[in-house]
């Protein structure tokens, strides 16, 4: 099933969008963590399919919220670094979403840092035409894939999402508190926002807060929800106030 974790924007207190989260319900072994199946999906080919029917699904929520007249923000969508490798990936994309009636600047494409190094020529064109189609890209788990400042420069993304490994210990680590520092202000000075995710505590908000990231989610505000949990309960966001 797919579940939504909402983000919030520091400057506003409010709600900017949703990450869209897989997870597994097994009959016999219950939750199965997306740790344990994304990697093997990957290695079987079975992502692409998973990433279609994510996409699809959004789609056809998001669809459904709007004629509710719920403003959901935009919805954040993982792709793998084994769909990075397809040429066409970005106008499949725009196909699916199309084909639910869903608009296109609804959705963000969160690619992780790892992918993006590994075929940087693609990633460009594939994130350049989702892009042009009104889709935001993220870069996601920043920090770990060792990415140089000419490519940063070049790619076409709106956010930078720091790896929650540098949120975990931020408190009393002085080398996570470098890395924040430095990657906040370095996107900030490429134009770009920045989203802290694993925010657990509000100590960490806080930190985060007053060193000028953008947008936070994780468990001290909210838990990843349905999309029927979402609808009853945005009114309330959990913690909001802890962004001051």
């Amino acid at each position: 099933k797919i579940v939504y974790q909402p983000r919030y924007c520091v400057k506003t207190q409010s709600i900017q969008g949703y990450e869209a989260l897989m997870r597994w319900q097994h009959p016999e072994l219950g939750v199965i963590s997306p740790v344990d199946f994304i990697p093997l999906a990957e290695e079987t080919g079975l992502i692409i399919e998973l990433s279609r029917w994510v996409v699809t699904r959004v789609g056809i929520q998001t669809t459904h919220w709007a004629k509710e007249g719920f403003d959901f923000g935009k919805i954040a969508i993982n792709i793998s670094a084994v769909e990075l490798i397809n040429i066409n990936l970005a106008q499949n994309i725009i196909k699916q979403i199309d084909a639910t009636k869903a608009q296109r600047e609804w959705f963000e494409i969160e690619i992780s840092e790892s992918a993006l190094m590994k075929t940087p020529d693609v990633a460009i064109k594939v994130m350049q035409e989702l892009v042009d189609a009104g889709i935001l890209i993220a870069i996601d788990n920043f920090g770990t894939g060792y990415s140089s400042f000419s490519y940063l420069k070049t790619f076409p993304v709106s956010y930078i999402k720091i790896d929650q490994s540098f949120i975990r210990n931020i408190l009393n680590n002085p080398e996570d508190q470098t890395v924040v520092h430095a990657v906040i202000a370095m996107s900030h000075a490429l134009g770009k926002q920045v989203i802290a995710e694993g925010v657990e505590t509000l100590e960490q908000s806080q930190f985060l807060s007053e060193n000028g990231c953008d947008i936070m989610q994780g468990y001290w505000f909210s838990m990843p929800k349905s999309a029927e949990e979402i609808t009853n309960h945005t009114s309330q966001p959990i913690n909001k106030h802890n962004l001051n």
